[in-house]
């Protein structure tokens, strides 16, 4: 019979193992669907053919394709709606950054740690409540820059989670320091994992707040690698009160 020590070795390696399985077969399956639409679409004219059309409106939006931002006359006409959720405004927010740590976030952009850190300034900047939501274990703390940004400032607090939802500790933080719930907005890593997780907890447990999914400050797994690979937004989750939104810095 082998030390425990062994034992004990032997056991975290199978446990790496199985996890590593776990995340490639994940990986492929996003891969698999990447770009396709689900057939269900087109046999199930409901709410999920509607909230699939948002989706693709909203994705046309933040690149910027769509003729109706800048047309007063179409907005008046009906797209209002949609832009509610889309277009920065006063309205306070609660302002959530997931695991921007430094083993989960090093080989990404720098184009994505100046939306991070633009986020972080307009929220102090507003007033906003800001939970840096952190993976418990090896994986470093929030990133020194987005640190030093809310330094002396009262409304920011860092957290650890122990799993890859962190709805439970976001509402315990919001119940216990006042933070307001009305309007969640998410950053950080990654996409496909974490703020997946939250963000569908979020708005399935909050069902009368709006939760944002700030694409430009969020990164997926397969872009931090080499070469990067884009996140596909139509595998997020779809629900009626999330949305996809721009982000706090100004593009030409």
């Amino acid at each position: 019979m082998g030390s425990p020590r062994g034992m004990v070795d032997v056991a975290r390696a199978w446990y790496r193992g199985r996890r590593e399985k776990v995340e490639r077969e994940r990986r492929q399956a996003l891969l698999d669907r990447r770009g396709r639409r689900p057939e269900c679409l087109e046999e199930r004219p409901g709410l999920l053919r509607r909230l699939f059309d948002e989706r693709e409106r909203q994705l046309e939006v933040i690149a910027g394709r769509s003729a109706r931002v800048a047309d007063s006359s179409s907005v008046a006409a009906g797209a209002g709606d949609l832009l509610h959720g889309l277009v920065a405004d006063s309205a306070e927010r609660t302002l959530v950054v997931v695991d921007a740590q430094n083993d989960f976030v090093k080989g990404a952009s720098e184009e994505y740690f100046l939306e991070l850190e633009a986020l972080v300034l307009r929220a102090r900047r507003r007033g906003w409540p800001i939970i840096f939501l952190e993976f418990f274990g090896r994986y470093g703390d929030t990133i020194e820059r987005l640190l030093k940004l809310v330094d002396g400032y009262p409304r920011a607090v860092r957290v650890k989670k122990y799993e890859q939802s962190g709805v439970g500790e976001v509402a315990k933080t919001c119940r216990e320091q006042g933070f307001g719930t009305d309007i969640f907005q998410l950053c950080g890593a990654y996409s496909d994992h974490c703020i997946t997780a939250t963000g569908r907890d979020l708005a399935l447990n909050f069902r009368r707040s709006l939760v944002e999914i700030v694409t430009r400050g969020c990164v997926s797994f397969g872009e931090t690698g080499t070469p990067p690979e884009p996140y596909d937004w139509f595998s997020f989750p779809m629900s009626a009160n999330i949305r996809l939104v721009r982000g706090a810095r100004k593009r030409n």
